[in-house]
């Protein structure tokens, strides 16, 4: 008997032909899913780089004109704090796009004067920001934005690593300094 066990062990699997209909069964039903998809996705163009600037700048614009029903730098600095995320958004969205360095540029001067703002989410909106930024930037482009004023604004990151009480700025400023280590190296 323990002959016969060793000999149905080593010999190759034999299925009666309700033991095949079961095993079909199971492996129609079965969802592997460490396999991964086996569908490759094709490359396509951006259609969002197309219209990009057609959303990214007039935001931008007149955002310090100070409206009888809106104050952004003042009482609806959380506004002030959702355009800054909805900027940085778009600037993801329209990776390898043409306009991206000039988009960076841009956000960059516009984040500069509003790194020091009172409100926590408008702090919160330019880490995010710069965190879009580097990002969506290639080392080779990180240079033009030195020149501008990302040496400043690291530094003002740093100081935010140290000083800041707020768990959120914390983790975009380590985040920010990290994807800018990764640029550099």
């Amino acid at each position: 008997q323990k002959k016969r066990k060793a000999i149905e062990e080593l010999s190759p699997r034999i299925l009666k032909p309700w033991q095949q209909v079961v095993e079909k069964r199971i492996k129609a039903k079965t969802r592997i899913i460490s396999k991964g998809s086996s569908r490759i996705d094709e490359p396509s163009t951006n259609r969002f780089s197309s219209v990009c600037g057609e959303f990214f700048f007039p935001l931008m614009s007149n955002f310090d004109n100070k409206l009888n029903t809106l104050d952004l730098l003042g009482r609806d600095s959380l506004i002030l704090g959702h355009l800054l995320h909805a900027l940085g958004t778009i600037l993801q969205a329209a990776v390898h796009c043409p306009l991206v360095p000039v988009m960076s540029t841009v956000l960059l001067d516009f984040c500069w004067g509003l790194k020091y703002h009172t409100n926590v989410f408008v702090r919160q909106g330019v880490l995010y920001c710069v965190c879009c930024i580097l990002s969506c930037s290639s080392s080779s482009s990180i240079s033009n934005l030195m020149d501008i004023g990302l040496n400043e604004m690291l530094l003002w990151i740093k100081g935010i690593v140290t000083d800041e009480a707020n768990v959120q700025c914390l983790q975009l400023a380590g985040l920010s300094l990290s994807l800018f280590q990764e640029l550099i190296h």
